[in-house]
């Protein structure tokens, strides 16, 4: 297990509260896209409040995800080497998401605001491998 102040400090050094998109290299938003089908990505997306519309498969097949929903696990798993092997960034896959998400509110207008906590997958990687070998799995499970 992880221990409660090793927990606190990546929420609050590894990871970014965020309304909206992902923010690039210099903090701005990227754009109204948290994920795009087809374009790599190193981050999971954790839904706070709010909600996020996820477009999937050739039709763009709509579903709607609420607050304490997960998207991109794939790619911490693919980092953590979980159930691949691997970890690091210059052995772990790329997260290639097969969906295209937005919040809300970037699609229909404002709401009452979705709030996300973006997880980059290298800073979660780091925060199992501090737990040593007793991490079995997943450290956000859904």
């Amino acid at each position: 297990a992880v221990a409660s102040d090793a927990l606190e400090a990546f929420l609050l050094r590894e990871c970014r509260l965020a309304r909206g998109g992902p923010p690039d290299e210099a903090g701005r938003a990227e754009g109204p896209a948290l994920y795009r089908r087809g374009r790599a990505c190193g981050y999971a997306t954790l839904v706070i409040t709010g909600e996020v519309k996820v477009f999937a498969g050739r039709d763009g097949f709509e579903s709607i995800h609420g607050p304490w929903s997960l998207l991109g696990r794939r790619c911490l798993e693919l980092h953590q080497g979980c159930p691949l092997g691997g970890g690091t960034s210059a052995t772990a896959p790329a997260f290639v998401p097969d969906f295209t998400a937005y919040t809300a509110e970037e699609r229909d207008g404002p709401a009452d605001g979705t709030r996300l906590l973006l997880i980059a997958a290298e800073a979660y990687a780091r925060l199992l491998a501090s737990v040593g070998p007793q991490a079995t799995g997943p450290l956000l499970s859904i």
